[in-house]
């Protein structure tokens, strides 16, 4: 990660609701424009601006909290969510967390191109007759309202 220090007006921070510096980087100001408003009389502090790189993931991103929501479950815990509709077979090739993030982040090219390969398929009746008279375990994923999975 990146990061940069810039000086941030108290007054201009207070006005717009920060309860703490750096909240909304959008809000920085230049540094001509902070000297301006500490000549004036404003105080100003030092404030750590931190710009994520496209290979740095988020603390607390969406893949690491999906991560958190994957476990091994029996088919009698996704009988329901497929007679509603919302369970999907995604590919072994595929991460579920990141189906489930494309899917959280409406990435919708995304999802549908993985629809139309058959990399991700919507769980039928006939797909479930196989799986209800056995004891199979699957990893399963809920991204509300679908539910992710796939056999283990």
């Amino acid at each position: 990660m990146k990061c940069r220090w810039e000086e941030v007006s108290r007054k201009k921070s207070a006005s717009h609701g920060l309860g703490r510096f750096g909240d909304r980087p959008s809000l920085m100001r230049s540094s001509s424009h902070i000297s301006r408003l500490v000549a004036r009389g404003h105080p100003a502090y030092l404030c750590r601006v931190i710009l994520p790189d496209s290979t740095t993931p988020e603390p607390g991103s969406s893949l690491d909290k999906l991560a958190n929501y994957t476990g091994t479950v029996p088919w009698s815990y996704l009988a329901p969510h497929q007679t509603t509709g919302s369970l999907y077979f995604v590919d072994p090739a595929l991460k579920l967390e990141m189906v489930g993030v494309a899917i959280s982040g409406n990435h919708a090219e995304q999802v549908q191109a993985w629809l139309k390969s058959g990399d991700l398929v919507k769980i039928e009746a006939i797909h479930a007759a196989q799986w209800t008279d056995l004891a199979k375990e699957f990893e399963a994923l809920v991204v509300s309202p679908f539910v992710l999975c796939r056999p283990v």
